[in-house]
């Protein structure tokens, strides 16, 4: 008798910054996003005999704590969970720009409940191919992951991305929800960005990484004063998602991320040490310009570095090109990912 498993895969997220802080103004914690195919996550919940065995899988002890959070929210809401075991199959670097944190709480959240909402009828089916989570399971929305997997309480552009992928804009808190941090409106959207389009990653060595009590610190900070551009911001992300979906236009979407995200650097850079965080970041986005990528920032606090490149064979020019400069770096090429989450059901011999 073959092991029954349900798989989850997503993809990961780039932020390319915040437009507001500051309790009680318009556009808080507003913002603008990608989802990408790769680096990607994929989790799996076999069926087991015993709660005992949930995470008996999972060696990271701060990836066990982050799931074992996530399962203790399904308790408080009430609901059963599954006798299972959970396992990564790949996972996504926590604390270097890519929403690790929320694309595991989501996975998690998600694979839960269908482990609940699955039929042993759709189990003992072979049922190899991948399916949108969205579509399964009507309860799988923003709301739910808010409250189940913990997310989503500053951006939503992770939530709405697990669901969705896409370039996302993340229209923030509505003014009257503004002044705390409860459960709000999730007013995002997003587009299919041009299949053509490739993003090289870049990951310098030992670059400075912000997350934990330091990123609370410093959003307490930033939440201080509020931006007056981010009525601009909000205009230039508005222009990306048109550029991207409708012409697919290269120059005006890639010109107007640059504008963005240099209000964005601006807004961060007396937090942070500067335009990005820590010379070795830095670095890495001069080397991304000088071999011509578009579009070049980082992702959150980083340490991921991005750039845009109009299609595959420019993306792997300037990949080797930076792999000829700093071999010691990491470099992949990506592209945006047009779906949400998937899941299948599938049995190993």
């Amino acid at each position: 008798m073959g092991y029954e498993l349900l798989q989850i895969r997503t993809g990961c997220r780039l932020h390319l910054g915040l437009m507001e802080l500051k309790p009680g103004e318009p556009l808080r914690f507003a913002g603008l996003g990608l989802m990408l195919a790769e680096p990607s996550l994929s989790i799996s919940f076999r069926r087991s005999s015993s709660q005992h065995e949930l995470l008996s899988y999972i060696d990271d002890a701060e990836v066990a704590k982050r799931i074992a959070h996530v399962v203790e929210l399904r308790r408080r809401a009430g609901k059963t969970v599954a006798d299972c075991k959970i396992e990564l199959l790949s996972e996504l670097p926590l604390h270097n720009g890519l929403g690790a944190g929320t694309q595991l709480a989501c996975a998690t959240a998600s694979g839960l409940e269908l482990m609940e909402q699955l039929s042993p009828a759709q189990f003992d089916q072979q049922a190899d191919s991948w399916q949108s989570i969205k579509e399964f399971q009507s309860e799988i929305q923003p709301r739910f992951l808010v409250e189940l997997a913990g997310r989503g309480l500053r951006s939503a552009v992770g939530l709405h991305g697990f669901l969705h992928g896409g370039l996302i804009l993340d229209n923030g808190y509505a003014p009257q929800e503004s002044a705390g941090l409860g459960l709000r409106t999730i007013d995002t959207s997003s587009v299919e960005m041009c299949a053509e389009w490739r993003v090289v990653l870049l990951w310098p060595s030992d670059a400075t990484r912000i997350s934990g009590p330091r990123e609370t610190e410093l959003i307490a900070e930033l939440s201080k004063h509020h931006n007056p551009t981010r009525q601009s911001m909000h205009s230039l992300a508005r222009r990306a998602l048109d550029s991207a979906n409708r012409g697919a236009d290269f120059a005006t979407f890639s010109t107007s991320i640059e504008q963005y995200m240099q209000l964005a650097a601006q807004l961060f850079a007396p937090y942070q040490g500067g335009m990005y965080n820590g010379p070795q970041i830095t670095e890495a986005v001069e080397c991304a310009r000088t071999v011509g990528l578009r579009g070049v920032g980082q992702s959150s606090w980083g340490s991921t570095v991005f750039g845009f490149a109009s299609n595959h064979a420019f993306a792997h020019q300037c990949y080797e090109r930076i792999k000829s400069a700093h071999p010691e770096w990491s470099v992949l090429i990506s592209k945006a990912v047009s779906h949400g989450a998937q899941w299948r059901i599938c049995k190993q011999a």
